[in-house]
């Protein structure tokens, strides 16, 4: 499939096979072809059920866009409403053109909007500051209850 070729695809798969306790990614955008691979939405999956403490937490612009592009990332997390959460942010002064992906509160990829390059967050500090205000965010937005449970 194309998709699955997408460019920033190998930087994310060497973050996601690391993971073992949280995700969380920050998506100014709709939602990235990057995260709706099968290999990128099988690694998250991984991660969230492993154990009761694990879990994905996603913040996105806009909730709709991205549900009738019909992304399989989005509905592999309606799945697991427990263990994988959706806030929603329209606007904030914070909020920066590029995706985010955290893992573990360790390591990170930051994608910035305009250039689409790739900038790997390994300095323990980079990543903090980065989850700090990702956190922030979070706590600034609304959960997304067009999230809530397929039947």
């Amino acid at each position: 499939m194309i998709k699955d070729r997408h460019p920033l695809l190998p930087h994310l798969m060497t973050l996601l096979e690391s993971a073992r306790r949280e995700i969380v990614i920050s998506c100014p955008e709709a939602i990235m072809p990057l995260f709706d691979t099968d290999d990128a939405i099988s690694e998250m999956l991984r991660v969230a059920r492993r154990a009761r403490q694990t879990g994905l937490r996603v913040l996105l612009r806009q909730f709709e866009s991205v549900k009738m592009q019909g992304s399989r990332f989005i509905h592999s997390m309606q799945r697991i409403p427990t263990k994988a959460e959706c806030r929603l942010l329209e606007e904030h002064p914070e909020w920066r053109a590029e995706t985010l992906v955290i893992i573990d509160e360790a390591v990170g990829l930051m994608i910035p909007t305009k250039t689409r390059r790739p900038i790997d967050l390994s300095e323990r500090r980079e990543v903090k500051a980065r989850l700090n205000r990702f956190n922030a965010l979070w706590d600034a937005a609304h959960p997304a209850h067009e999230m809530r449970r397929l039947r």
